[in-house]
């Protein structure tokens, strides 16, 4: 198996791949989680046929926080280097947890990767 393949399925490590450059979830998340409108906050990997794995965050917003996604990669940009800014921002309702408090990435993942 690839390292790719590996962290796809994510039994290698957390870090994804984009062009030549490695990506940690976690210093992405950070930067997000600093905005004032974001209130949590996971960062996976998806396909994409230029970066190999794009950055692309799932991000939910405190309530009555207003945020648009352009503004939330300037924010990770103005903080990390270019690569590490997220290529695609989802809203979404909720982040999947595990019982033990740990973000359930391959829930985000998994559907971004079908049939590729």
């Amino acid at each position: 198996m690839l390292a790719v393949d590996l962290v796809r399925r994510g039994a290698a490590r957390s870090a994804g791949r984009t062009a030549v450059h490695v990506v940690y979830p976690r210093e992405v998340e950070d930067a997000l989680a600093s905005h004032p409108a974001v209130g949590q906050c996971a960062v996976v990997g998806a396909p994409d046929a230029t970066w190999v794995d794009a950055v692309t965050a799932f991000v939910t917003l405190r309530p009555g926080g207003r945020c648009f996604r352009a503004a939330l990669r300037a924010h990770v940009r103005a903080r990390l280097a270019g690569y590490k800014a997220p290529k695609k921002v989802h809203f979404v309702e909720a982040i999947p947890y595990s019982p033990v408090g740990k973000i359930l990435r391959r829930d985000l993942r998994d559907p971004l990767w079908e049939g590729k």
